[in-house]
């Protein structure tokens, strides 16, 4: 346990961390209210004489580039050896689980997380697992709100683990909930009573106050009901004299009620955020938003159309002058159908009354369109990619499109960058947390199935797997010309003499998109269908290399699987030691049985599919009765 005197330095050092933040965070919120409100259709009051139309530009906008870029990237876990085949595909077995809608719902706060990105310029999500008494092993993915978060400002845009300090506000404590922390050990005793004593405040926090504005249906105040009963505290990670610390801290109470190192909550003592920025800059973390690029632009053109509706009203309800000596009732002067204006008797009308009809506004149309052209330019949020665009060929189509990706790449290779992490921390999660068997659904050879594995079924026996991200459709259409015209020339040289055939296959299937794995699968016919019983060799040799030890002969061992050994043990042989090399030999012989057998009923399966096939093939028609 972290001792009070230390917890008094912390609370002092934490503090100043978080006043710093928000004086380099402050300069970005006028932009970000400004945002919210185009995007809300929130606007400021006008001149009751004036018109007052704000164009739904923002909201049109925020939702064309979020569907360019709402398919989720898909971590996947590849293994770094073939032993850990198996072992990486329980990997993402597992990680499809936790992230399901029926669980993490991952797809779903990354999509939102895409639209605070997309009006703030930069997304948040926390990722932890744990392992409570009871209940075992659970995944935890968080969608952290912008406005809560707080980074030091040295920490940059390249990598978050730069950072000595970050954390986020909004974390609420009800005043059970403190005392159950308390009485479980989850708190720290002596800070909750302090925090109690204290009371908590009405007084809303820096944070609490900036998301007020985008509370659309309140008009003012909290979205909380019960403050009274209630604390907000940050959760907070910094470095306290080389050493990473993990703590809630209540700023009205300058309580720690939580105050760990970060080893022994993170073993892996890495921060447990992932962040990324839509126009990402090495050197600050906080940077523009695509919704900067276009918010004036929008409010021009907002002025314009105002302009142009005042114009056509001055035109068709112009101000008339008039002598008011001449007309009986001034009242009558307003426009109505049919309706007659009575003079005095000998007024001269082209003296007693005029009309002032302004001329009408040029170039407003025109103007228009050089702003939304430079929109469009700028942001590539094209008409094209809002799916109205006029394009009459399928070539100028595709152009289009690639156009567009190359704008939205940027954006596709920060949050996949991101991604890489939330794999890095899933992994640690799994690795530390998974301590109770789990239930998963494997696809494999034999269709689905369904698994209960352990940790050391999903941890690698070789190095760290590599973790591969899956990009989104926006990142993927950058290159459809170039992958096309590849394959058109792979498709003209298939039967040229002087080309490897096999070559031209693997290249083919790489451009296609195929996984390594699949395409070493389509290409040794020798072992057809034989990949997981190779990769079971491959674990099974790893654990005797590694060990030393034998293990129990495989049933699955087939003809692929003793040929994997043999040529292990031909290619790694010399590598061994003399015990190592008694023990694989030893263990072939083992199996000799198990091959046998395997083979002899795979043979009588096929003799029988033959079988059956020729009888059904001499099997006389026939006639047909009547």
């Amino acid at each position: 346990m972290i001792t009070k005197a230390k917890r008094d330095l912390l609370r002092v050092q934490i503090q100043k961390e978080i006043d710093f933040a928000r004086k380099y965070k402050a300069p970005n919120q006028p932009r970000w209210k400004r945002n919210e409100d185009m995007y809300l259709g929130r606007k400021k009051t006008a001149e009751s004489s004036r018109s007052n139309v704000m164009l739904p530009k923002m909201q049109g906008f925020v939702d064309t580039l979020l569907s360019k870029v709402d398919s989720a990237p898909n971590i996947k876990y590849l293994p770094g050896e073939e032993a850990d085949l198996i072992k990486a595909r329980r990997l993402n077995a597992l990680k499809d689980k936790d992230s399901s809608p029926m669980n993490g719902n991952w797809a779903f706060k990354d999509l939102l997380g895409k639209k605070h990105g997309i009006i703030y310029g930069r997304t948040i999500f926390e990722y932890h697992a744990n392992s409570l008494a009871g209940k075992g092993y659970k995944s935890h993915f968080n969608l952290v709100d912008t406005a809560d978060f707080l980074i030091d400002p040295a920490a940059g845009g390249l990598d978050i683990e730069k950072g000595k300090y970050m954390g986020r506000a909004g974390i609420i404590r009800t005043q059970k909930e403190l005392k159950e922390g308390k009485k479980d050990k989850k708190f720290i005793g002596a800070e909750v009573d302090h925090m109690l004593r204290e009371g908590s405040t009405d007084e809303e926090a820096v944070e609490e106050k900036a998301k007020e504005n985008r509370y659309f249906a309140l008009v003012e105040g909290s979205k909380r009901l019960n403050k009274a009963d209630e604390f907000s505290n940050f959760e907070w990670c910094t470095t306290f004299e080389g050493v990473r610390y993990f703590v809630e801290f209540n700023e009205h109470t300058s309580a720690l009620i939580k105050c760990e190192e970060l080893k022994d909550v993170f073993k892996a003592e890495i921060w447990p955020y992932l962040s990324y920025a839509t126009s990402p800059s090495a050197t600050e973390f906080w940077t523009p938003a695509p919704c900067d690029a276009v918010a004036e632009i929008f409010m021009a053109e907002s002025v314009i159309v105002n302009q142009q509706l005042d114009n056509n009203e001055e035109i068709n309800k112009p101000m008339k002058g008039f002598d008011v000596g001449a007309v009986e009732n001034p009242a009558l002067l307003k426009w109505r159908k049919d309706g007659n204006i009575p003079f005095k008797k000998g007024t001269n009308l082209d003296q007693a009354f005029k009309v002032y009809r302004p001329e009408a506004l040029q170039n407003n149309e025109r103007l228009y369109q050089i702003l939304d052209s430079i929109a469009q330019t700028e942001s590539g949020v094209t008409n094209a990619a809002k799916g109205i665009g006029e394009e009459d060929k399928v070539g100028i189509y595709e152009g289009n499109l690639a156009n567009a990706a190359d704008r939205l790449s940027l954006l596709n290779k920060s949050y996949t960058n991101a991604y890489h992490r939330l794999g890095l921390l899933y992994y640690h999660g799994v690795k530390e947390h998974l301590n109770k068997k789990m239930a998963i659904k494997m696809i494999g050879n034999d269709g689905i199935t369904y698994e209960e594995i352990t940790k050391s079924q999903v941890m690698p026996i070789g190095r760290e797997f590599d973790i591969d991200i899956l990009s989104s459709e926006a990142e993927l259409g950058i290159d459809i010309q170039s992958r096309k015209d590849r394959l058109v020339f792979l498709t003209e040289n298939r039967d040229n003499e002087i080309v490897n055939q096999q070559v031209l296959l693997e290249l083919a299937a790489e451009i296609v998109g195929f996984e390594p794995t699949v395409i070493k699968r389509l290409m040794d016919t020798d072992v057809f269908g034989d990949s997981e019983v190779i990769a079971e060799a491959a674990s099974d040799f790893q654990e005797m290399l590694n060990g030393g030890i034998p293990v129990e002969p495989n049933p699955r061992a087939n003809i692929a699987y003793a040929k994997y050994m043999v040529d292990a043990l031909t290619s790694k042989g010399k590598h061994m030691s003399p015990e190592v090399q008694a023990v694989v030999i030893d263990y072939m012989t083992s199996i000799q049985g198990v091959v046998a057998k395997n083979t002899q009923r795979k043979a009588n399966k096929v003799i029988s599919e033959d079988e059956v096939a020729s009888n059904s093939l001499a099997a006389p028609e026939q006639e047909p009765q009547v």
